[in-house]
């Protein structure tokens, strides 16, 4: 970690958050899909941002969307 918080790899994270994940079916229903925590990176070389939500069971990676 870098003195402005980005890894060696121009990564910045925050901290996590706690948050429940729905996603909306093609019927335009609600579905939840659980627990996690939320985390978002930065990278610097790409100008990529990432949200990343984490199962609060496992930590497997459960949703993962880049702007």
């Amino acid at each position: 970690m870098t003195m402005n918080g980005a890894d060696e790899g121009g990564l910045m994270e925050l901290s996590r958050r706690r948050v429940k994940l729905y996603t909306l079916s093609d019927d335009r229903v609600w579905e939840d899909q659980g627990t996690g925590h939320v985390t978002y990176s930065y990278v610097n070389a790409s100008k990529l941002t990432s949200l990343i939500v984490r199962s609060e069971i496992d930590g497997m990676g459960c949703f993962s969307v880049s702007m």
